[in-house]
C-alpha cells in the first residue's frame, strides 16, 4: 500500500474553524486499515475520490480498476468517505456479498442482515439522499458480474 503524505497545510485543517480535505481522510481510511486488528481482510476502505467519480459519471467503467485484485464481496464491510459541500460523511456497505439478490452466499449464511449505514454527524443527506445507495447499489451489481 502506498504513502500518503500530509503537508503542513494539511495538518493546519485540523485546527477549529477549518474543514478536512481529502488527504486527511485518506490517511485516516489508512490508519484504520493499517491499525484495524481485523484490517484488510475484513474491511475495505475506499479513497475519498470514489464516491465523487461514482458520482459525477455515474458509469462503472469509471471505477472498475479501483478494487482491482480486491473482492469486496469477500469483505464485511466496506468503508465509503463521501464529500458533499465540503461536509464528509461515511457509507458503510455491511456484508455486501449478501446483499446482492444473486448473492454469492447461501440463505444459511444469512447470519448477518446486509445493509447500508451512513453516517453523518450533521444529518446532512446532500449527495447521499439524492440516490446515493441506489448508486452503491448500481455499483455493487455492475462489480459482481
Amino acid at each position: 500500500s502506498s504513502a500518503i503524505t500530509i503537508t503542513p497545510g494539511d495538518v493546519a485543517r485540523l485546527d477549529p474553524e477549518e474543514f478536512l480535505n481529502d488527504t486527511l481522510i485518506d490517511f485516516y481510511m489508512k490508519y484504520l486499515s493499517d491499525t484495524t486488528k481485523r484490517g484488510k481482510k475484513t474491511i475495505h476502505f475506499f479513497s475519498s475520490f470514489f464516491f465523487t467519480k461514482l458520482q459525477d459519471t455515474r458509469t462503472y467503467s469509471d471505477v472498475e480498476t479501483w478494487t482491482k485484485g480486491v473482492d469486496i464481496f469477500e469483505k464485511e464491510y466496506l468503508m465509503i468517505p463521501i464529500n458533499s459541500s465540503l461536509h464528509w460523511s461515511l457509507a458503510i456497505v455491511c456484508f455486501p456479498g449478501k446483499l446482492l439478490r444473486n448473492s454469492r452466499s447461501s440463505k444459511k449464511e444469512l447470519k448477518y442482515q446486509p445493509c447500508i449505514l451512513y453516517l453523518d454527524s450533521l444529518n446532512y443527506r446532500g449527495n447521499f439522499s439524492t440516490g446515493g445507495a441506489k448508486l452503491l447499489r448500481y455499483y455493487l451489481t455492475e462489480e459482481n458480474r
